[in-house]
């Protein structure tokens, strides 16, 4: 009989004992948790502060093809030289603007002066220049008449030079009618390029 109350003793001393094991455990995770979400870290930007806002840098003035328009357009134009920036009323020569036609990206560099004032004109493109394995080639943006012979005088249409079109290959660089750049010297022979994919 005594054997029994001491194991009665013994199984309400352990259950006390794993409660409050149990306890700390879960009280020293709460407070490592809590301690995380209250450490703030500073990430320095380029080794100081950026503070910019929309109001930093005004576009004044765009003009497509010599017509006022309010929105840079998309699709296939090209960014004029004509184009400046403005810093404090005065032209900074120093601001290099650039348009990219195929990602519709318009580029200010540098620009560090707040209250920038930029002034854009814009063209219908006809060419782009695109990197191939033969380099960077010019290609017309324009799609010819292929039911119609081409030259440069003469025939019923003057689609002259460099192309571009998209097959099963994917995107193909094609050369039409009397050009001349396109000859490569290769194994003791000429070769006339007729496309590139």
């Amino acid at each position: 009989m005594k054997f029994e109350v001491l194991k009665k003793n013994n199984l309400k001393r352990n259950i006390i004992i794993g409660v409050v094991v149990i306890a700390v455990i879960l009280a020293v995770v709460l407070q490592f948790t809590r301690a995380k979400y209250r450490t703030t870290e500073s990430i320095p930007l380029i080794n100081g502060t950026v503070n910019y806002s929309l109001a930093d840098l005004n576009i004044v003035a765009i003009t497509v093809d010599g017509e006022s328009v309010d929105t840079i357009p998309d699709g296939n134009y090209a960014l004029l030289d004509t184009s400046y920036c403005t810093i404090d009323g005065e032209e900074d020569e120093s601001v290099n603007l650039s348009y990219d036609m195929e990602s519709q990206t318009f580029t200010v560099v540098p620009f560090t002066t707040k209250g920038t004032k930029c002034y854009l004109n814009f063209e219908t493109a006809t060419t782009k220049t695109v990197d191939t394995p033969l380099g960077e080639i010019e290609v017309n943006l324009d799609t010819p008449d292929f039911s119609k012979t081409s030259c440069s005088s003469g025939c019923d249409e003057a689609t002259v030079g460099i192309y571009e079109t998209i097959d099963n290959d994917g995107t193909t660089y094609y050369w039409r009618e009397d050009v001349d750049n396109n000859w490569v010297y290769f194994a003791g022979y000429y070769w006339r390029i007729i496309r590139v994919n």
